[in-house]
């Protein structure tokens, strides 16, 4: 009779960089495109550049990462587990703890 081998679905961390997103807020001249950060300096280009007015946009921007935790499944064997898992260790003489 043939020895059988005990399988465990085990859910394992690992950790990932995620991008962390923010909204800035900039203004754009209708006529040229061209961006301001502030209000005082688009008004002064549609006055004396451009002629036309601006509107107010808002976009995306990566402002950073952060570390996030995931899990995975994979199957292992008792004595992969052991091996594995951080808090167990092998004796010498074999026996696991």
């Amino acid at each position: 009779m043939g020895t059988r081998t005990v399988s465990y679905t085990v859910e394992v961390p690992y950790t990932v960089e995620v991008p962390v997103y923010d909204t800035v807020e900039y203004f754009q001249c209708n006529d040229c495109g061209a961006t301001f950060s502030t209000s005082w300096d688009a008004i002064d280009h549609v006055t004396f550049e451009c002629g036309g007015g601006y509107s107010l946009k808002s976009k995306q921007v990566q402002t950073g990462t952060k570390q996030e935790t995931q899990y995975k499944t994979e199957t292992r064997t008792k004595e992969e587990i052991y091996e594995k898992e951080p808090g167990y260790y092998k004796c010498e003489c074999g026996a696991r703890k």
